[in-house]
């Protein structure tokens, strides 16, 4: 099953963190609500995850990890993993550390970074 970037970030968060509030998810990822909402639409077809109104508040509607997102995600995070060992297995742990500080970096900052006019 093919599915986007963003449904696998969706995937990887409701595995750390399941039944986790749709706007939360928007958060983490840094999207707006409404964006989600149609990523968590789609994934809903797909049957990979399924919304649930919060029992406290039901204008919160929760996300809840279906077993066949489950599935998915667990393969797509060994094949991260393995992915990751074949390019960073060459690199000592410092050097793969200040790499993924590198990366961390460009995330946090790639927006600024672009834009900067300087």
């Amino acid at each position: 099953m093919q599915i986007s970037t963003t449904q696998l970030g969706v995937l990887f968060s409701l595995a750390k963190c399941d039944h986790a509030p749709i706007t939360a998810i928007a958060d983490q990822l840094n999207m707006s609500y409404s964006s989600m909402s149609g990523v968590v639409d789609r994934m809903s077809k797909a049957e990979l995850v399924r919304r649930e109104k919060d029992r406290n508040d039901a204008r919160v509607q929760n996300v809840i990890l279906l077993p066949k997102g489950k599935a998915l995600s667990e393969q797509s995070n060994l094949n991260v993993r393995n992915s990751n060992r074949a390019l960073l297995g060459e690199f000592s742990i410092e050097e793969q550390e200040i790499i993924a500080r590198f990366l961390v970096h460009v995330a946090k900052n790639a927006e600024e970074i672009v834009c900067n006019d300087n």
